[in-house]
């Protein structure tokens, strides 16, 4: 017989280290604390079958809830039913110390509840936070006297503290998870001004491109009115033949020395041409390096380069329905010549860093004061650029 007694003991102590080490292992893994409860209960029961098992929890003012429970008492309590401080539960709750009684008909501490159960023995242990004091009761009931012992207490009570490691990190992560959500409207906030105040900029900036279009174009009525002094036989061949081809839709090359007018000419042209009450746009292909030239001439999107904070509609684009003057045609750079030939030849042109064309509908005039044919065959100047310009 005693041999038999040392035997189960040792089954039950096994069957205890065994218990413990899986719910070692699943607590680490459970992260809400609905789940932290029927899971570790669920461990207890499936090794030792107890009569009836509960975990409780406890609030400042001495009130226990149950929370999850396995057994005789299911078919009366639900989750969510309370104790103010009654029975076994309610004075380890009130004395933050465990319990152990192995015959509770006798226990003035018990109480059934008044409900139909066959409780003899009950163990009560106390689930303890070192920042919160008491935060929950673990509870566990036998049908027979003298059911348990102190190593039952001891297990207990290292469940008690793995329940509230457990607990704690459930608690920690869910302040990080709201935290997390409310630092992700923030930002959501954040984003939604910083897009609203972005547009305002864009259709600022388009505010003032149509304020500077309407600006240049009061400018440019003002400059065409310069009238051309001249009473020659020459001047008046010249603007004979400047009125003649302005109501045409062709290219213009100007060309001439510094000083003689080219830009008046260009003016009149735009001036006679059913275009007149559309921008006139001159830009100086002399006066820009090459990769200035082409962000004024066709823009730019933003980010395509450094320094490009914010998309630019280029003299191109702003001419449209217009006229575009190219003063200084001559200095342009062969790779720019090659981006105006296509835009000339296609009616459509590439911002800087863009993807999709821009079809673009000007009228493109041209001066300069170098001989261009010479140009040409000294490999400076495109040949088909110079017949498209020099129609």
């Amino acid at each position: 017989m005693l041999e038999q007694n040392k035997e189960a003991l040792k089954t039950k102590h096994r069957e205890q280290l065994h218990m413990l080490n899986e719910l070692s292992h699943k607590l680490q893994g459970l992260l809400t604390a609905d789940n932290l409860y029927k899971e570790t209960l669920k461990i207890i029961q499936s090794r030792f079958h107890y009569y009836y098992i509960s975990l409780w929890t406890t609030d400042d003012h001495g009130t226990t809830t149950l929370q999850a429970h396995e057994g005789a008492y299911t078919n009366f309590l639900s989750p969510g039913f309370q104790l103010k401080g009654e029975g076994i539960i309610g004075h380890v709750a009130k004395t933050k110390l465990p319990y152990l009684s192995n015959d509770v008909t006798h226990d003035t501490n018990f109480t059934s509840l008044k409900l139909p159960i066959e409780t003899k023995s009950a163990l009560s242990v106390p689930i303890e936070n070192a920042a919160q004091g008491i935060i929950g009761v673990l509870n566990v009931e036998a049908a027979e006297a003298n059911a348990f012992d102190e190593d039952d207490l001891y297990v207990m009570e290292s469940i008690g503290a793995q329940v509230s490691l457990a607990l704690s990190n459930a608690q920690l992560f869910v302040k990080v998870a709201d935290f997390n959500k409310e630092l992700q409207q923030i930002v959501d906030v954040k984003t939604q001004e910083l897009r609203f105040a972005n547009d305002r900029i864009m259709d600022q900036q388009k505010l003032l491109q149509k304020e500077n279009r309407a600006l240049k174009t009061i400018v440019n009525r003002s400059s065409a009115q310069l009238a051309i002094v001249g009473q020659s036989s020459a001047i008046a061949s010249l603007l004979s033949m400047v009125d003649k081809i302005a109501p045409t839709r062709v290219s213009v090359l100007i060309q001439g020395e510094s000083g003689t007018g080219k830009e008046l000419i260009a003016q009149r042209i735009h001036k006679q041409s059913d275009r007149a009450d559309k921008p006139f746009v001159t830009i100086n292909c002399g006066a820009l390096q090459e990769s200035l030239l082409e962000s004024e001439l066709f823009g730019h999107e933003k980010g395509s380069f450094t320094g490009a904070v914010a998309q630019k509609i280029g003299l191109a684009e702003t001419a449209d329905g217009g006229t575009i003057f190219l003063d200084e045609i001559g200095e342009m750079s062969l790779n720019i010549q090659s981006k105006l030939l296509r835009f000339l030849q296609e009616g459509e042109m590439y911002r800087i860093g863009g993807k999709h064309p821009v079809t673009v509908d000007v009228r493109v005039l041209s001066a300069t004061n170098r001989d261009l044919e010479q140009e040409v065959k000294n490999g400076r100047f495109r040949e088909d650029l110079f017949y498209r310009l020099n129609t």
